[in-house]
Order: C-alpha cells, then structure tokens, then sequence
C-alpha cells in the first residue's frame, strides 16, 4: 500500500492497481484523516464519486501532514507552504432553494405543528429577528458559519446566555428541524448552536444586620428556654 502523491508517475512495468485495491486504501486513508469526524463537524454531505474524489487526494497529503507535525511538535512552526496550493473554501449554497424565508418557515411549522399562543407569542420575535438579520433570504442559503453569526449578535445587557439558549436558538433550532424532517432543506444550520452560560454569582448582602433582624435576635436572647425555670435567689 502505497501513501504517494497521486500524481507520480509510474513505471511501465509497475503493477495496475486493483479496484479492490484501491478501495482498500481509500478506507485506511479514510480511517486515518478522521475523514468522516471532518466532513460531519464541517456538516458537509458528499456522495459516494466526490468522498472517492476527496479521499484520492487526501492520501497524497497524508505523509506531507505527517511531516508538518512533527516540525512543530519540533519547535518549528514556520509557515506551511503547501497549504498555498489550495483554493480557499467556500461551502456551495444549495442547489434548490427551499421556498421559504425564516418568517414564512414559523408561519409553516405553526400551520402545521399548532403550538400553543403562548409558544407562538414567544417565538415570534425569534423569527421576526432571524428574517430581519438575513433579510428575507432562503433559508435553504443560510449556512452553519450563518447560524453563528446571528448567535453572537444575541445576548445583550437585556438578554442572558440562558435566554438566548432556552428561548432564541431552541425556537430557531427547532423551525429548521421542521424543515429538515420535510425535506425542504439538506442540513440543520442551528443543530448544536449555542452560547456559553456562565455560573450564577452568589448574590452578596451587607454585613451588617437589618433592624428587624436585631429586634428578632435581641427577642431570642431574652427568651428563655421552654421547660427552664429561672432559680430563685435566697437572701441570708
């Protein structure tokens, strides 16, 4: 088995590679490169043609990333040349549109789901939010990088992490799950989106205690205890 760029050529005695072969080697490059944890964290879908096309070229990188590593692990951390071969990325928008803007999704998901007026009252800002962020566009177009960052323009001095998260990103969450379960878009662009909720701070008193409390301890203090008989002096 042979980690090579897939370029080299090769001589003419050399043996033709097998299918089988070379499936073989797609699944080890596949295994290797943690190809699926990528392309799942990225919400990239292929078929079967690209992740044949993906992992080909993958395994001409394998050794050369191998290489990168050990140079910083080394100390060096100077700049990777290789990488400049490659275009940016840019995720492709999705070939059909959906036929729904965020506001037309809720007005959707309440024809049919029915939700509560109290869940809709809530929820209708979120949506109203959502169309006026990405103004009005397909929500088939709206990507995971999207979702984040309409996340970050959400917690204000108004609105807490913990509201954002119970409230805004579930509502979103849940319109798009709605729309993924009926086929109209390909991915949940608000699936594990959320903002970090920080611990609670103790709410601090002043030291000092409140007059009633002095009065209630004072009243304690003068108080004997039930069943006590106070002992009775005798002079002489």
């Amino acid at each position: 088995m042979r980690f090579a760029s897939r370029d080299d050529t090769h001589s003419a005695d050399e043996p033709v590679e097998s299918p089988a072969a070379r499936r073989h080697i797609r699944g080890v490059v596949g295994e290797l490169g943690l190809i699926a944890t990528f392309l799942g964290e990225q919400g990239i879908r292929l078929t079967q043609e690209a992740t044949d096309a993906f992992l080909d070229i993958v395994e001409g990188e394998l050794l050369a990333a191998a290489a990168t590593l050990r140079r910083r692990a080394g100390g060096d951390f100077s700049a990777d040349g290789r990488v400049e071969r490659y275009p940016e990325f840019r995720q492709a928008l999705p070939g059909k549109a959906a036929g729904l803007t965020c506001w037309s999704l809720f007005e959707a998901w309440i024809a049919e789901r029915k939700p509560g007026a109290a869940t809709v009252d809530r929820w209708r800002a979120v949506f109203k939010g959502l169309d006026a962020f990405f103004e009005g566009r397909d929500i088939a177009a709206i990507t995971g990088d999207d979702a984040i960052g309409w996340k970050n323009t959400l917690v204000t001095s108004d609105r807490s992490p913990r509201v954002v998260n119970d409230v805004w990103l579930r509502a979103a969450r849940v319109g798009f799950g709605w729309a993924l379960d009926n086929k109209k878009i390909a991915t949940n662009p608000f699936a594990g989106v959320s903002v970090a909720v920080g611990k609670a701070q103790p709410k601090v008193r002043e030291r000092e205690f409140l007059d009633d409390e002095w009065r209630t301890i004072l009243k304690a203090t003068l108080t004997p205890p039930e069943g006590w008989d106070c002992p009775v002096s005798v002079d002489g």
